[in-house]
């Protein structure tokens, strides 16, 4: 590795070189923060009596591909960034405001670049800048979202306003059109607009919407700009060579604390970096990763707390069952993943290879498992689960599907890959649908459920059997009796009958509740039952307590019915005193008597449900505790039908 430290005048100013951003590096994400810090460190530069300020690292790797950009084969220099790409393609967007800044003022300069080619992703983008198509899309401008047009419309504006906007810590906000104002057709135009925007913010009384009283301060010389940032804004480049360490350890060393990073940009990085073949790069990159990841991100999958490929690594890192070989962390999973690929476990030779049968593979997997099974396309082949599948992986979805993924994403993948049948994916995907169910209704915290399925995968590896996956989830669930005596009232307990786990309302979201029924109804009524999980309709679901948690308007019955308000207060939240009724009537009914109740849901257009028909009929005419004792016991027994021992 060759380190020295240059300036940008020696990577953006020879017109004989090509600086290439590799395919597999992330889109351009710089905002306007950053943006605004880079024209502030040109700033300060011109006022330092420094000779050079330090901007950053880049890492570069020189490859030799035919170049149709060579005016000079032998001395052409067709150099690939490892890292860095953010920074130098704001630092080209920025030139190329000041240039095009100048020209606009009158000031032609004439500069030989080094031919820069950006990710597809950028490349509407970059031609927009360089063809000057800028003016015409300013319309479309917005604050909050990143890209080279955005960048370069925000340089633009921030020359025009001078020096003094160039010093601000914090970013100028551009002038916004109003919704009438036609397409700009030229500079002009928009700078007139500009002025005219000034001229009624310095009028404005000081409002939240008008508090940047911008004004429009002394120019600076474009020229003066131009050799400030290429002369004095120094960089320190890695040139990585072949006999050098992996240029995407030395990457993740220097990245480690960026935010801006996350943890797939670093897998491909590290991946791509491994692979030598420059046509082995370019293979896998347009033939399979890009149409994968750009499916997955098409998706819009939601997920806690990170982006969806780095909790896919998450997953996967537990699905080989790692967990067993090293601490699985969430920020830490391209580095871990990378200690996998070069250990003994790995059995695939080559990063290309291992991309085409593990990552990506499980990658569609996982979609399709966080898709719930319905189809999705991949470069035109469809991915597609069996209708009971779906159904299975809906319910898991409303228990707490994201430990359990790990499971499913295996499970999927063998299908996919042909090694299992319809049959033996239904059978798995239902062994995990039983052992979660348990699970969920056991009322146990969920935090250590994730460590569970863990420790399963690492005490199975990746390579189990299904028989040895059912073997394994089957010893671990919770047992019928250990259930009935969590969810059951205690015989001879008079004042706290139930216990913690008893009181199953406390500790489970409406959704989680919602499942529990849809199992019991499935059990009563048969495979084309109520869907009580439906979402994005008029008439969703949710739960209701038969006897209220304001039960005012119950003391009347409760002394008819010679029953204590202490001994329904204590089964409030148990299994036997939840309903299910739609959304629209719940607060109707809610703490209603209990004949009103009835007869409001029997009123509303809804179909009538199986779960609810230990309460609901006209033969129960009171709701005593004899009662919800006698429908819990009545409810768990069908649950562990559906999902048995």
């Amino acid at each position: 590795m060759q380190p020295r430290i240059g300036v940008v005048r020696d990577l953006l100013f020879s017109d004989d070189t090509c600086l290439v951003i590799p395919p597999y590096q992330r889109p351009y994400e710089w905002n306007r923060d950053r943006w605004q810090g880079l024209i502030r460190d040109v700033v300060e530069s011109l006022d330092s009596q420094r000779e050079s300020h330090f901007i950053g690292v880049a890492i570069t790797t020189e490859s030799k591909p035919l170049c149709t950009k060579a005016k000079r084969e032998l001395l052409h220099r067709h150099i690939d960034i490892i890292d860095g790409q953010q920074r130098l393609l704001t630092l080209r967007i920025w030139l190329q405001a000041i240039l095009d800044h100048a020209t606009d003022q009158g000031h032609e300069m004439g500069i030989g670049f080094t031919n820069v080619f950006c990710q597809e992703t950028d490349l509407d983008d970059w031609n927009s800048v360089i063809e000057g198509k800028w003016v015409s899309e300013y319309r479309k401008y917005k604050p909050e979202e990143s890209g080279l047009l955005h960048a370069y419309t925000y340089f633009r504006w921030v020359l025009w306003l001078g020096k003094e906007s160039m010093r601000e810590q914090e970013p100028e906000e551009l002038p916004k059109p109003s919704r009438s104002q036609t397409e700009f057709a030229n500079f002009a135009e928009l700078e007139a607009f500009w002025i005219d925007s000034l001229e009624k913010r310095s009028h404005a009384s000081e409002s939240a919407q008008e508090s940047l009283q911008i004004e429009r301060g002394v120019a600076l010389d474009s020229e003066l700009l131009l050799r400030s940032t290429v002369d004095q804004l120094s960089l320190l480049v890695l040139e990585v060579n072949a006999q050098d360490e992996d240029p995407a350890d030395i990457f993740n060393a220097l990245n480690g604390q960026r935010t801006e990073m996350f943890q797939f940009d670093h897998l491909r990085n590290y991946i791509f970096a491994n692979i030598n073949d420059a046509d082995e790069r370019a293979d896998l990159y347009d033939n399979t990763w890009r149409h994968v990841e750009r499916q997955v991100i098409k998706q819009k999958i939601p997920v806690k707390g990170s982006s969806a490929l780095d909790t896919f690594l998450y997953d996967l890192l537990i699905s080989l069952g790692e967990r067993k070989y090293q601490s699985i962390s969430k920020d830490k999973t391209s580095r871990q993943f990378a200690r996998y690929f070069k250990s003994g476990r790995n059995s695939i030779d080559g990063a290309k290879q291992i991309s085409e049968q593990l990552l990506l593979p499980n990658l569609i997997s996982w979609t399709s498992v966080k898709l719930n099974g319905s189809r999705f396309e991949i470069d035109g082949k469809p991915y597609e689960l069996p209708i009971k599948v779906q159904s299975s992986l809906k319910m898991m979805e409303c228990m707490s599907s994201g430990p359990v993924i790990p499971l499913l994403m295996n499970i999927v993948n063998r299908y996919y890959e042909r090694s299992i049948t319809a049959e033996e994916l239904q059978e798995g995907i239902s062994a995990v649908e039983n052992y979660l169910g348990r699970f969920i209704i056991s009322g146990d915290a969920l935090s250590p459920l994730r460590a569970q399925i863990m420790n399963i995968c690492a005490t199975l590896g990746n390579s189990y059997t299904l028989d040895q996956l059912k073997a394994e989830l089957k010893r671990l669930k919770h047992k019928d009796d250990d259930l009935k005596r969590r969810l059951l009232p205690t015989p001879g307990r008079v004042t706290e009958p139930y216990g913690d786990f008893g009181r199953i309302y406390e500790s489970r979201t409406s959704k989680q509740l919602l499942a529990i029924f849809q199992a019991i109804e499935r059990q009563l009524a048969g495979e084309f039952c109520s869907d009580l999980l439906r979402t994005g309709q008029d008439d969703q679901l949710t739960i209701d307590h038969i006897y209220p948690q304001s039960a005012d308007t119950w003391k009347t019955d409760l002394r008819d019915w010679s029953v204590s308000a202490p001994n329904m207060l204590n089964r409030l939240h148990t299994l036997g005193n939840l309903g299910v009724i739609p959304k629209s009537i719940n607060s109707g009914m809610s703490n209603k008597k209990f004949d009103e109740k009835k007869v409001i849901l029997e009123e509303n257009v809804f179909v009538e449900l199986e779960v609810n028909k230990l309460w609901q009929p006209e033969a129960v005419s009171s709701w005593t505790p004899s009662n919800i004792d006698a429908r819990a016991k009545k409810l768990l027994e069908i649950f562990l039908q559906y999902y048995p021992n």
